[in-house]
């Protein structure tokens, strides 16, 4: 045998194969009853809702971050001094990886304007 006529072999055993795996998948849909794949489409439909509600909800919170951002500018520009002093220390220890929790006491910020900026840091992270 050259090599051209085993190639040709190989081929149609392939195509057999494949003609073989076809001829089962369709024999397999078929023999799902209308139950069954009504109560597939329904999951699929389901499923299509949730990401819908998903892809909602993310655009909120994106816009909410960016009314923080921008509420945090807008204070940033408005002080100046220790406090400034303070938060760009505490933007630095979370760059170092320390809890907000331990911040907000190294640094005397409430603890929830150094989680607002973590989520900001994070936020930007993501950018």
């Amino acid at each position: 045998m050259d090599q051209n006529t085993l190639l040709i072999a190989a081929q149609l055993v392939c195509d057999a194969l494949l003609f073989t795996l076809i001829v089962l998948l369709y024999r397999r849909l078929r023999c799902l009853d209308q139950g069954k794949s009504g109560r597939l489409l329904d999951a699929l439909h389901e499923g299509m809702k949730l990401c819908e509600d998903l892809q909602r909800n993310l655009q909120e919170k994106a816009a909410l971050v960016e009314e923080l951002r921008t509420c945090l500018q807008q204070a940033d520009a408005g002080s100046s001094g220790p406090y400034k002093a303070k938060r760009e220390e505490a933007l630095r220890l979370l760059e170092e990886g320390l809890e907000p929790e331990k911040i907000s006491r190294l640094t005397g910020l409430p603890a929830g304007e150094v989680e607002v900026l973590a989520s900001l840091a994070r936020a930007e992270e993501s950018c």
